[in-house]
C-alpha cells in the first residue's frame, strides 16, 4: 500500500522531526551532555583579545566575487 504524500504533509513531517531532534538535543544539554561533574579547563583570558602582531605584507583572497564583489575588490585595491 503506497500513500502519496503532498507538500503540506511533507512539511508537517519535517517540522515534527526537527522538533523531536531539538527536544532530544535540549534534553542532552540539560543532563550535562555526557560526563557529569567535569568542566573544561580553560586558561586565563588574553590581555588583548584578537590582537596580532603587525605584518609587512597583507594577503587577501576573494572567492566567488560575483557582481557586487567586483566593486569590493576595486575599492580594496584603491585603499
Amino acid at each position: 500500500m503506497t500513500r502519496d504524500i503532498d507538500r503540506r504533509d511533507l512539511l508537517k513531517l519535517g517540522a515534527a522531526g526537527a522538533g523531536l531532534a531539538m527536544a532530544g538535543g535540549l534534553s542532552a544539554c540539560a543532563s550535562g551532555g555526557g560526563v557529569q561533574g567535569s568542566s573544561p579547563v580553560v586558561g586565563p583570558a588574553p590581555d588583548l583579545p584578537l590582537a596580532a602582531p603587525p605584518i609587512d605584507n597583507v594577503r587577501i583572497g576573494f572567492v566567488g566575487v560575483g557582481l557586487q564583489g567586483g566593486a569590493h575588490v576595486r575599492n580594496l585595491l584603491r585603499i
